[in-house]
């Protein structure tokens, strides 16, 4: 199992409000069903494992990956 990432490190509120940006949403309203005990304060994937395996690398960042599941997702293809 190899974790992929670009190691931008982002807590899911603001890739929520990044996400919803992207999408024109305006006023988007976030409900919390209450904070689990057992939830990392930080979910930052460590991709050591594969980049000493295959040497792999990132080659698009984080709001470029986004972009492209958005215009895929909305039927957007340029």
């Amino acid at each position: 199992v190899y974790n992929v990432g670009t190691q931008e490190e982002i807590n899911i509120v603001d890739l929520v409000h990044k996400i919803a940006t992207m999408m024109n949403k305006k006023d988007i309203q976030i409900e919390y069903k209450g904070h689990r005990t057992a939830d990392p304060t930080r979910r930052l994937l460590n991709t050591s494992k594969i980049k000493n395996a295959v040497s792999w690398k990132a080659e698009i960042s984080l709001d470029e990956g986004l972009q492209n599941c958005i215009e895929k997702r909305i039927g957007i293809v340029k």
